[in-house]
């Protein structure tokens, strides 16, 4: 008998392979999977019948697609669930990540718009990739982008809205803001509740945009007119540089910072961390003072975790404290650690973190601290997965997109090789010292469309 291999492609009829079919509900080659039990109870159709086909929907082949390889920022998790998401800013793409494979997958990948050039803006400061125009609502099912596009003497901005509630990511809402903002004023930082979403943009006198979810319409655009110190050019007043909302939908919190020690006399550099209800109006005012200069405050970094405000204080030249604040009896514990972090998480007692310096020639750490006394249990030198080690060549963007996600307990490190034009991931487990899993390379997706975020059937259009 002759190999097959011999003879692909030939014989009587065309050899193409085919798209996607739709098929039958009581096919008996399925029938006895409860899955497709379920899929067929969720159409509301039964697979009994054993006179008549009942039309289903389609089959779908899963297939890999190449991935054009992009610079990716604005990392994020989808709690309670393996999947993360990141922005590829080339393709103006949303780009979800199966953290529950290993190597990781590319399992979707949904355009944003074909119209965006390269003057985007996804954050404010160096780095500005985990922080910026984007956010996702607690329940993961919605995340919204707002790209700004300079038009020389007014800056226009356009909220994109993408719904993940099915396999597919789907962009639902596109609205253009005309003149949203002056030139040169960028968006600091995003988040959302379970009606608005909040934008803080680097005007140093501090600016929220408040917009509702429902209908993108701008529901207050709130200057707060903080004194700004004028006692030399060097003063490093600041903008509202990070801004997060408390998990139950009650509380915000944003930072900005003030510098004194210009002035004449030289008194303390300080920054606030101010808490507010959800229409901004301030409810308290913690200022933390440091003599010495301080370094800019959208270096900072405020989040929300387990009714505690963790922020990052950036302090010149190269650390700054972590401190965990209970609001409510006015109570503070820190740990100082190397400048410049990102929050990736809270797993168990331990809190995970990252120090992601872009600078050349300086080493990055992941850490592990425990999150009752903030004493660090362990951490570990990552300049190899980041970029840091190949100072002295071009063939790496020194990377700071970062993420945990706490389901599957893993973190990823992403970086962009010029010369190969690839992201690259290096995976670790969030555990002492940092086991590595792989370091994979993103040159392909998976598209396999029976898989759903929160594991709900796939509904396709029925076809009579």
């Amino acid at each position: 008998m002759a190999d097959w291999k011999d003879n692909k492609n030939l014989g009587p009829w065309d050899f193409v392979e085919r798209g996607s079919k739709f098929g039958y509900l009581n096919n008996p080659n399925w029938t006895d999977q409860q899955e497709s039990v379920d899929f067929s109870e969720n159409l509301g159709y039964s697979i009994d019948s054993p006179t008549h086909h009942s039309p289903c929907g389609h089959w779908h082949k899963a297939k890999w697609y190449d991935i054009v390889g992009g610079k990716w920022v604005a990392a994020m998790q989808q709690l309670g669930t393996p999947y993360i998401y990141l922005y590829n800013v080339p393709d103006r793409q949303v780009i979800r990540i199966d953290t529950s494979e290993t190597p990781p997958i590319v399992d979707n990948v949904l355009r944003l718009t074909p119209m965006y050039d390269l003057n985007y803006d996804m954050g404010y400061g160096t780095p500005g990739a985990q922080r910026g125009g984007y956010c996702m609502n607690s329940a993961g099912t919605k995340i919204w982008y707002l790209f700004i596009e300079s038009t020389g003497t007014r800056t226009n901005a356009e909220l994109i809205e993408v719904s993940i509630t099915s396999y597919y990511m789907r962009k639902v809402k596109s609205t253009i803001f005309p003149d949203l903002m002056s030139p040169g004023e960028q968006i600091t930082d995003g988040c959302a509740s379970n009606t608005h979403i909040y934008w803080s943009t680097s005007l140093t006198a501090g600016r929220i945009i408040r917009i509702d979810t429902s209908d993108h319409s701008i529901i207050d655009d709130h200057y707060f007119n903080y004194p700004i110190e004028g006692c030399s050019t060097f003063h490093y007043d600041e903008c509202i540089a990070t801004i997060c909302a408390s998990p139950n939908g009650t509380k915000l919190y944003w930072v900005y910072g003030r510098d004194h020690t210009h002035c004449i006399p030289a008194y303390n550099a300080c920054q606030h961390i101010i808490e507010a209800d959800f229409n901004l109006l301030q409810i308290s005012d913690t200022v933390s003072c440091s003599t010495g200069v301080s370094t800019p405050a959208w270096n900072n970094l405020i989040r929300y975790i387990n009714r505690y405000i963790l922020e990052h204080h950036a302090y010149h030249p190269s650390y700054g404290p972590l401190t965990k604040y209970n609001l409510d009896i006015l109570v503070e514990d820190f740990i100082y650690v190397e400048y410049l972090q990102n929050i990736l998480g809270i797993i168990g007692g331990d809190l995970y973190t990252f120090m992601h310096m872009n600078n050349l020639g300086l080493t990055t750490y992941l850490y592990q601290i425990n999150f009752d006394d903030m004493t660090e249990v362990s951490r570990l030198d990552v300049s190899h997965y980041t970029g840091h080690i190949y100072s002295s060549t071009l063939d790496w963007d020194r990377s700071s997109v970062s993420v945990m996600n706490t389901q599957t307990k893993r973190i990823l490190l992403f970086r962009y090789n010029n010369v190969a034009r690839r992201n690259y991931a290096a995976v670790f487990n969030a555990a002492e010292e940092f086991p590595l899993v792989c370091d994979a390379m993103f040159n392909r997706y998976y598209d396999d469309p029976t898989r759903g975020p929160f594991g709900e059937p796939q509904i396709w259009p029925i076809k009579e």
